[in-house]
């Protein structure tokens, strides 16, 4: 039996607008802990009086770490996805 090596994806709000700008998480589309996919949009957010819409980077389970109507600074991590690689194959 093969070992399944855990990867994690860190997923932060990136400077779009401006740099040093605050955003706020204003829905989750995901429920914590669910299965994603990557490309999958995951959470909404607003900075500056815009909507910016963030995707999943891999498939794998989400783990939250910020609550919607909170705000945080660009650079932020607001989830992590865990998934499990063995063979090339996401488990």
């Amino acid at each position: 039996m093969k070992n399944k090596i855990p990867t994690i994806t860190e997923l932060r709000i990136v400077p779009s607008m401006s740099v040093n700008r605050d955003s706020t998480l204003t829905k989750w589309l995901v429920k914590d802990r669910q299965l994603v996919y990557k490309d999958q949009t995951i959470a909404i957010f607003e900075s500056v009086g815009w909507e910016l819409e963030y995707q999943s980077e891999s498939d794998g389970i989400i783990i939250q770490t910020i609550l919607e109507g909170e705000q945080i600074l660009s650079g932020t991590i607001f989830c992590v996805i865990k998934s499990y690689r063995s063979n090339s194959h996401i488990l």
